[in-house]
């Protein structure tokens, strides 16, 4: 079962809820027993927001950025790391300043961190920003967004492709794929339209994460906060679900590691 990890602890009344009132159509298979663990992410009682996932190594990394109002004034978005089998914490740094929204992260095949706030993408070095624990020095691209909002952020490491997902809870999600080796070539700064992907798909609703398996499927992650949390597997083509399971509530980012486990938070916990 590729499902693991993960799971940010929950009050135990908000959890047997959740697993009461979870009800998803089509061919759902529950998959809470398929969690093998769970540690609680940092900053939920100082005013931070958990979204962004991405696994390198040994190494699992999680975005939090400051919710308006309720985060110490001056507080930035941040990347906490810990070990992937005894998960205890072993480093963090500050995001760029500008970036306060990090709704998504995975690593390329360089080892960068590429990290989608909702108006840009970012190239990070990675073991630089940890050992530094900022970004002054480490950010190895950025470049704007037209048209796009970057929701969360995937790559393919078997075809070095980039997908940008645009969460909207109306209209449905769009997910944009571009070249990564031709999106990071261009300067600093380069401002990225859908003109540039090199295709596009229709994602189902309420998309909030996605990743490519070691096999090569995509898998998504779909959420609200108190009513539903399913990953998916689709088909690439067409966008069709092919396979669905549920989960925790208020899911976010998903990254698989390289064990074929699949990690996830919930920023409702």
């Amino acid at each position: 079962d590729v499902f693991g990890a993960l799971k940010l602890l929950v009050r135990k009344e908000f959890q047997e809820r959740m697993s009461d009132i979870l009800n998803l159509s089509g061919n759902v298979k529950g998959s809470w027993p398929a969690i093998e663990a769970s540690f609680p992410w940092e900053g939920h009682c100082e005013g931070y927001v958990a979204q962004g996932v991405a696994v390198k190594g040994d190494q699992v990394l999680y975005a939090i950025y400051p919710s308006d109002g309720y985060a110490p004034e001056g507080a930035v978005s941040k990347v906490m790391v810990h070990a992937r089998i005894s998960h205890e914490k072993t480093g963090s740094f500050d995001l760029p300043e500008e970036i306060k929204h990090a709704g998504g992260m995975t690593i390329d095949n360089g080892g960068n961190l590429l990290v989608a706030d909702t108006h840009a993408i970012y190239k990070i070095d990675l073991k630089r920003a940890i050992k530094e624990g900022h970004c002054e020095n480490a950010v190895l691209g950025k470049h704007r967004l037209n048209g796009i909002n970057g929701s969360s952020i995937a790559y393919d490491s078997k075809t070095d492709r980039i997908l940008i997902v645009q969460f909207n809870k109306l209209t449905g999600t769009e997910g944009y794929f571009f070249d990564a080796n031709q999106v990071f070539a261009e300067s600093s700064d380069h401002i990225l339209s859908a003109k540039e992907a090199v295709g596009s798909l229709k994602l189902p609703y309420q998309v909030q994460g996605a990743a490519w398996d070691a096999q090569g499927n995509l898998w998504l992650a779909r959420s609200n906060l108190w009513t539903k949390g399913e990953v998916c597997r689709i088909d690439e083509t067409s966008g069709h679900i092919l396979e669905r399971h549920q989960l925790i509530a208020g899911l976010q980012d998903i990254e698989f590691d390289k064990d074929g486990k699949l990690w996830t938070l919930s920023e409702a916990g």
